[in-house]
């Protein structure tokens, strides 16, 4: 079982993607989204947004904003991941905290995918680029280190990064690959390196105030780029968001001491209103994040050990949260990230949310193609632009979280699974679940002289595990698919 990725070469890549969109008319094994894309809708910071080709297959599936995963000074063996790190089902849990990349290889996933979006967006008519918005953590030792920094840097202006220097060389000495691309185009890239002109400040639970509200202003002011923090769930108490998952049928373990150590509401509406001020000193913008995931201890097989509980699960905690900041900073902007999905997104920006963007959506049962559906359904519903939030309106959809009943564990658990003994182990149902739903785009569908096949490619594995969580048959894609090498040659 391989469990560590490897970068795929810009120009590999390219070549690939070039290929596929001409036979397929898919990119990494997505169909293009060809309907209306709101730029206020997107993917979050996550195992989506880790590799290049998971990027590029969110801007297929219609991702108007995509945050980039997380990085800090830890990465690799160092982060202490246990594998698989996601289990994704009603409720999703994950042990993957933060990119398993440094912070240099990080960047030059984001140059490329970047890079790639933009020329094949000339190349293959598809008018639209996506927002990049970077996220950063989790103390101010770490964010203001030269390793982060300088990936804040990068991403700010990438001209001077030996990736974006030879992947531009490379289109330019491979022109012949290109059809519809201009000079121009090639020209208007390289006068534009910005990957990310906004980040997220994402911090672990029982981070002080005052550190928070320090990386703020070192974020705005020393670096100088426009900022978001991320708040936890916890902003609503222990009783109340042990209710909200009991009443509901979800049955985690929360720790009272997690909350006693984050700020509390009052203390957050001093560093928030703090932090707004000091953005409008800067001419920057600042806003924040809602919400991050929440540490519980679960059933399963970490029990005992602490996992990150995202999702439907956590939707009502997250639009509480919501409510609960919009009532005490009406002036701060607020974006949305906790189990929001078809149904829940139009409302959300009816209410003010600035931006939503999605994760364990895309971990379930058709994977990135759920994405479309969130654009389609907010295009119908006719959103408003993003304004000042509503504290009505998420008043009301908080109360409607916490009792209505599409909010309980017992209406999405996993589908069955049709494990029998007697099937063999590389049986494959040929549901393409475990091709749709891989973040790091690892499993493909591939035609071979015996016929069609889903193949493995280790080099883009991390062993998730959520190909596993997806199979109706209950196999281990990752570790009992074939891969590209066992393909016949005659």
């Amino acid at each position: 079982m391989n469990n560590e990725m490897r970068p795929v070469p810009f120009g590999t890549e390219l070549k690939n993607l070039l290929a596929e969109y001409c036979t397929k008319g898919t990119l990494e094994q997505v169909p293009v989204w060809k309907g209306p894309v709101s730029d206020r809708i997107g993917v979050a910071a996550g195992p989506h947004t880790q590799t290049c080709q998971g990027i590029v297959a969110c801007w297929a599936a219609g991702a108007g904003l995509i945050e980039l995963k997380t990085i800090q000074t830890l990465y690799g063996k160092d982060l202490g991941i246990r594998k698989p790190c996601i289990d994704s089902g009603d409720e999703v849990y994950n042990t993957e905290w933060s990119s398993e990349f440094s912070a240099a290889t990080a960047a030059g996933e984001y140059i490329r995918a970047f890079l790639l979006i933009r020329l094949l967006s000339k190349e293959l008519s598809i008018p639209r680029i996506p927002h990049f918005a970077a996220s950063v953590g989790y103390d101010y030792k770490g964010i203001t280190s030269p390793v982060v920094t300088g990936f804040i840097r990068t991403l700010q202006d990438a001209s001077g990064n030996p990736e974006w220097q030879e992947d531009l060389a490379f289109v330019r000495a491979n022109r012949d690959l290109f059809a519809n691309l201009t000079d121009g185009d090639v020209q208007d890239i390289v006068d534009h390196p910005c990957i990310a002109p906004v980040v997220t400040l994402s911090t672990m639970h029982g981070c002080p105030g005052s550190e928070i509200r320090d990386i703020v202003y070192y974020l705005l002011d020393t670096i100088g780029i426009d900022t978001r923090v991320k708040l936890n769930p916890t902003l609503v108490g222990f009783s109340l968001a042990d209710k909200l998952l009991k009443t509901r049928d979800f049955h985690d373990e929360l720790s009272p001491a997690l909350f006693e150590k984050d700020p509390d509401i009052k203390e957050v509406q001093g560093i928030l209103t703090d932090c707004l001020e000091k953005a409008r000193e800067c001419g920057r913008t600042f806003g924040v994040k809602l919400t991050n995931t929440l540490p519980v201890h679960a059933p399963g097989p970490d029990e005992g050990g602490t996992r990150y509980l995202s999702g439907k699960a956590l939707y009502p905690l997250s639009v509480q949260t919501a409510a609960l900041v919009a009532s005490r900073c009406p002036d701060v902007p607020v974006s949305f990230s906790g189990g929001a999905d078809s149904v829940n997104t139009p409302e959300l920006l009816r209410a003010g949310i600035r931006n939503v963007t999605i994760c364990s959506l895309l971990l379930s049962q058709g994977g990135y193609r759920n994405l479309p559906r969130v654009q389609a359904a907010a295009a119908q519903t006719g959103t408003a632009e993003a304004g000042g939030t509503d504290l009505d309106a998420l008043m009301k959809l908080s109360a409607e979280a916490s009792c209505s009943r599409r909010w309980r564990a017992s209406l999405a658990a996993k589908p069955a699974v049709l494990h029998h003994p007697e099937i063999p182990a590389k049986t494959c149902a040929f549901c393409h679940s475990c091709v749709d739903v891989c973040p790091n785009r690892a499993n493909v569908r591939l035609r071979t002289p015996s016929g069609e096949a889903v193949l493995h490619v280790p080099e883009r594995c991390n062993a998730c595990g959520v190909c596993a969580c997806t199979c109706p048959l209950g196999r281990i894609p990752y570790e009992e698919k074939g891969t590209i090498d066992d393909i016949p040659t005659d």
